[in-house]
């Protein structure tokens, strides 16, 4: 929100966006967090705005940042799709209506059980190593389905950051290396099974 959604009432009262905040505390209880719709909705449409050049690019709200289930509607009544991480974040994306063509499934560290309810929804599944690769095709081959994948590839890059945090370097558990062909490999592999979709 900025500033001039906030304000003081005749009463001494914060408001946000012309509600008053101690009616909101006593109305839902505290501790409260206020999301404003109408900015969120103004976000999202000034970021689809900046990519129209590009309609058929998919903008995924990463469920992590607030899988909150009023949140997660109104970007899906936006239209955008859902990146997921967990069961959990799957199951919300679905209960707000995002359809499984639009759904991603990111994360290191999926498990089979993450891997087998992700098949069956028909989610886009974002692979981070080459044995998740394999469990992933050996769980399609079980169940007789395919699963679409895609594959998130680690560049070897060092951005001015924490090590803790750092995404893109070798040593991260984010990504198929591509220095070592590692990522060339899964890629060629999937593309000849007939239970992968790319």
């Amino acid at each position: 929100m900025l500033k001039e959604h906030f304000g003081v009432n005749e009463r001494g009262h914060l408001t946000i966006r012309g509600y008053d905040a101690v009616e909101l505390a006593e109305r839902f209880g505290t501790p409260l967090y206020v999301v404003d719709e109408v900015r969120i909705r103004e976000n999202y449409r000034r970021f689809r705005e900046a990519f129209a050049s590009w309609p058929k690019l998919l903008i995924c709200y990463a469920y992590k940042a607030n899988n909150n289930l009023a949140v997660c509607k109104i970007l899906q009544q936006e239209g955008a799709g859902a990146e997921v991480a967990s069961l959990t974040e799957l199951k919300i994306a679905l209960r707000v209506g995002v359809t499984p063509e639009k759904i991603v499934f990111n994360g290191p560290n999926k498990s089979d059980e993450e891997l087998e309810h992700a098949i069956k929804t028909g989610v886009l599944i974002n692979l981070d190593s080459y044995d998740e690769f394999e469990r992933l095709s050996t769980i399609a081959k079980k169940l007789r389905l395919n699963a679409r994948v895609g594959f998130r590839v680690n560049p070897n890059i060092r951005p001015p950051t924490h090590p803790y945090i750092m995404a893109g370097a070798r040593e991260s558990k984010f990504g198929l290396d591509l220095e070592s062909g590692e990522a060339l490999e899964a890629y060629r592999r999937a593309a000849g099974e007939s239970h992968i979709l790319l």
